[in-house]
């Protein structure tokens, strides 16, 4: 469980601890936009530490006892709510996702609306500028971005870069926990990982640009084998199939894609199909259904699909549809 201390604090950090929610909900006013909070019960209470590094906002939550806070802000940011202890339910648009204590959370700032704790939840928020991913962004594939990074919205721990983040995490909670003045050059160097971590590990909607920039010696084949499985996600693709559309052996696309993207086509293609189905689902209008998305996507197989898609993203994709 994450541990606040009250001693030794400096102006580098501020710190709010007790259990009346307006006290709570000045403190995490002082980031932008408006919140509001409903304590579950009586025995409410909070811990709250924020700092200022450099551009982005580090803040330490917990709570005891449970409530539900609603938010509204319009800063184009990405919060990222890196798990410490106990779960949450986090409203991201229409969607209601379950922040366990397995699950990293990826969203748009203005389309974060609530925090439902049922009873404990420690976590880290981060609240990075969309501007300095973009320019980390611009500087890795050499021009200038001017769209925002669309991450996915839920990253399992377990996986390479939910372990890498997790560490992270807790290295700047314990960092919230010290004298603020004697560390923020470590402080800044961690936050900077967290971006750097996000724009170069977790998919995003520039991710084949940063594999492309990050890959030079790739073979040019790979990078053509992966434009063909992009522009054509929804057909039944094979091994063979790619190979010939990229003139080279079955063999050698495998070994290729075994050195430079440490997996397989197969593999990569199901990644690939599996993001698309996962931004549609996200974003569907009402009357499209999981079937019509997962067949539009290449899964004939739709048991199949729904269980990938779990294993994946951490919930059925009729969840992520309905938006719970």
């Amino acid at each position: 469980m994450l541990h606040i201390n009250t001693d030794g604090f400096t102006a580098g950090a501020r710190l709010s601890t007790g259990d009346d929610p307006v006290m709570l909900e000045k403190a995490m006013q002082l980031t932008g936009g408006r919140v509001t909070i409903r304590p579950n019960c009586n025995t409410f209470r909070f811990d709250h530490r924020q700092a200022q590094i450099g551009t982005t906002s580090i803040t330490a939550l917990r709570i005891d006892g449970g409530c539900t806070i609603s938010r509204q802000d319009a800063a184009d940011r990405l919060l990222v709510f890196l798990p410490l202890h106990g779960a949450a339910k986090i409203q991201v648009g229409t969607q209601c996702l379950d922040a366990t204590p397995d699950v990293i959370v990826l969203a748009p700032t203005r389309q974060v609306s609530a925090l439902d704790v049922p009873a404990s939840r420690a976590h880290l928020v981060l609240e990075i500028p969309q501007a300095d991913l973009r320019s980390k962004l611009g500087n890795l594939v050499g021009r200038t971005i001017h769209e925002s990074l669309q991450f996915q919205l839920t990253l399992k721990i377990d996986t390479g870069p939910g372990r890498l983040l997790s560490l992270i995490g807790r290295a700047l909670a314990e960092g919230l926990n010290q004298d603020i003045n004697s560390n923020a050059s470590t402080l800044q160097i961690l936050s900077d990982a967290v971006a750097s971590c996000l724009v170069e590990l977790v998919w995003h909607n520039y991710t084949p640009s940063v594999e492309s920039a990050t890959n030079l010696l790739t073979p040019k084949y790979i990078e053509n084998a992966i434009a063909f499985m992009q522009a054509n996600l929804h057909k039944p693709l094979t091994v063979d199939a790619i190979a010939a559309a990229v003139s080279v052996s079955p063999r050698s696309l495998q070994q290729g894609f075994k050195q430079f993207r440490e997996t397989t086509p197969m593999a990569y293609l199901k990644e690939l199909r599996l993001q698309a189905a996962h931004r549609e689902l996200q974003w569907a209008p009402p009357g499209v259904s999981v079937s019509d998305i997962g067949r539009k996507w290449g899964f004939s197989h739709l048991g199949r699909f729904a269980a990938e898609y779990r294993d994946r993203f951490g919930r059925a994709p009729s969840g992520t549809l309905k938006g719970f």
